[in-house]
């Protein structure tokens, strides 16, 4: 029997946001299907529970959305982690993304999605190890759903329920013109 070692693919395109996504597929079908059916509903559903004014969300997709991310110097350091990765791991199943949503930021990063907490568990490891072997790894964390805009607004994600009242309703107007320019290119309306 001869065993195929997967390579990770990457984009050609950099979104507009900043990220570039990467996945085993060479065409990327996971991260699109990913992007077409549980991300862009999750940010709509949650902008038109802000505009009516909800008190508290219902997660959603975000619920089981889980992340890997492991925050690294630069860009550079990025791409050679996953290098790396995919050296010391040739036959793991990834997709993701890397880069910021904040050109700011002194730091960049390379962020695994996954679905299942199960799937959390066992890539952590792996994601730990190459983490370890690299020596540049500033932080690793997991994550559920988007920390920016939902901890930003319901606070850390393991306090987190189904349905979870807003901790912060202040930051209310500046996620709904975030999700607005994001979703639809439009700063206020």
């Amino acid at each position: 029997m001869q065993v195929i070692s997967m390579a990770i693919h990457v984009s050609r395109r950099v979104a507009p946001e900043g990220w570039t996504a990467f996945e085993t597929d060479p065409y990327l079908t996971v991260s699109k299907r990913r992007l077409n059916q549980r991300c862009l509903p999750c940010l709509e559903g949650l902008l038109d529970q802000l505009k009516k004014g909800r008190r508290e969300v219902a997660l959603g997709p975000a619920w089981s959305c889980w992340k890997i991310t492991v925050v690294l110097p630069d860009l550079d350091r990025c791409w050679a982690f996953l290098g790396a990765f995919e050296e010391l791991f040739p036959h793991e199943y990834v997709c993701g993304k890397l880069g910021t949503s904040d050109p700011r930021r002194a730091t960049r990063v390379v962020v695994f999605h996954l679905e299942h907490a199960t799937q959390v568990d066992a890539l952590r490891p792996k994601v730990k190890q190459c983490a370890a072997a690299s020596g540049q790894v500033r932080e690793l964390k997991v994550s559920r759903g988007c920390a920016d805009p939902y901890e930003y607004l319901l606070g850390p994600w393991p306090e987190w329920q189904p349905v979870t009242p807003l901790r912060h309703p202040e930051r209310v107007p500046a996620v709904l013109e975030r999700l607005r320019a994001l979703l639809y290119g439009e700063a206020s309306g």
